[in-house]
């Protein structure tokens, strides 16, 4: 088995109702996108980079609600980023005990 099939056959199995070309290899509509943050995000990428990263977005069923969490590599690659809590305070220090 080739390459690609067996990268296609493992795709299937892994997200089940998606069985097409490989999102890098095929046109998307990056209209469709609701969100115009994410939207200027992705068209500020290559086109496949973008495709790939919006159809991986879709099997993924991201929530509109979590785009402002998710990182768009160079490549099209999406992963959620979880910002670190603002940093706290010194706590005051109490005066020294004679």
């Amino acid at each position: 088995m080739e390459t690609r099939s067996l990268v296609m056959a493992l795709l299937a199995f892994a997200m089940p109702g998606w069985a097409g070309p490989l999102p890098s290899e095929k046109s998307c509509d990056l209209n469709e996108v609701d969100d115009p943050g994410l939207r200027q995000r992705l068209q500020a990428l290559p086109q496949p980079a973008a495709c790939r990263a919006w159809e991986r977005l879709r099997a993924l069923q991201v929530p509109v609600q979590d785009y402002s969490h998710i990182e768009i590599d160079p490549q099209g690659g999406v992963r959620y980023v979880d910002p670190a809590p603002p940093a706290l305070s010194p706590a005051p220090r109490e005066p020294a005990l004679p």
